[in-house]
This record gives C-alpha cells, structure tokens and sequence, in this order.
C-alpha cells in the first residue's frame, strides 16, 4: 500500500469523521499493522470521547500497538508529555496494560 493511501487512512482517524469511520480506519491500520504519531494522537482523543462506540475500539487499536516493543516507547513519551485531568489518566491506566 502506498503512503498516500496510509495517510488518507491515518486521516480518518480524526475527530473531523464521524465515529463509524474513525473506528473502521483505526483497525484497518492495525490490521496493516501501520502506526505514526498523528494516528496515536487522534487514538487517544478517541479513547476519551464519551461516545463508548469510538472509545472501546480505538482504545483497543491503541493498546494492541502500546503492546508492541518498538512503539510503546513512542506512546509513553507521548503520555507522559501530557497534562491530563486525572480522568483521562484513570482512562489511559485502565487502557494501556
């Protein structure tokens, strides 16, 4: 696949699209095993949406990846440059085990 097409589905993953969209693009890249940091920031604002249809999904597409050696370190330097409320990291503890 080429990587216009990667990014286009990285896009996707953008709160600009509705929930359905978001959630099919996340896993089509995780089964193409695909990851970059714009798709691990939109995985993160969907694991924190209210909606649970966009949360469970994307938050599952991102711990399969956390899960994986050479991109945890990415997602906990990202993690730990956040300031989230201590909702958000009740969230991210529970998610990325």
């Amino acid at each position: 696949m080429d990587q216009a097409t990667l990014d286009k589905l990285v896009a996707y993953t953008n709160m600009s699209y509705e929930f359905r969209t978001r959630v099919n693009a996340a896993q089509a890249l995780q089964r193409l095993d695909y990851f970059n940091e714009p798709m691990m920031k939109n995985l993160f604002n969907a694991a924190f949406s209210a909606n649970t249809r966009l949360a469970y999904p994307c938050g599952s597409v991102l711990n399969t990846f956390y899960n994986q050696d050479r991109f945890r370190k990415t997602i906990s330097g990202y993690m730990a440059m956040q300031a989230w409320n201590d909702w958000q990291k009740n969230i991210v503890g529970n998610l990325l085990k």
